[in-house]
């Protein structure tokens, strides 16, 4: 058995990572596999205009190290007293922060790929 903690990691790099304090100007695109639901793509524009994602309007830096031992910890507690064959927990790669979170900052979208991808 495998213990799986998912964080939301949209919500784990704004707070973990300077300079994403702005708000994407980029309208959200359903994902192409919707077309195959029609009452539910029906329902989603709605939903989307809704909300909105950070964007990275600064210099990217790393400042969540408290909140790491706090997850490692959390997970350590999860797991006394249970045997499992592996545990582990799931990070934002560059590749898909820079996919989902907007760049306002960076003059490249490889120099922002490089600038998450020191983090």
């Amino acid at each position: 058995m495998t213990l799986l903690v998912v964080l939301n990691s949209t919500v784990c790099v704004k707070d973990r990572l300077t300079g994403f304090e702005g708000q994407s100007t980029q309208p959200r695109a359903l994902p192409p596999d919707i077309a195959d639901f029609p009452g539910f793509a029906a329902r989603l524009p709605a939903i989307s205009q809704v909300s909105t994602m950070p964007a990275c309007n600064g210099p990217v830096s790393y400042r969540g190290q408290a909140e790491v031992a706090r997850d490692l910890a959390n997970l350590a507690d999860a797991l006394e007293g249970v045997q499992v064959a592996e545990a582990f927990l799931t990070a934002a790669s560059p590749g898909v922060i820079a996919l989902f979170l907007e760049n306002q900052y960076y003059p490249t979208h490889e120099a922002y790929l490089s600038a998450l991808a020191r983090q």
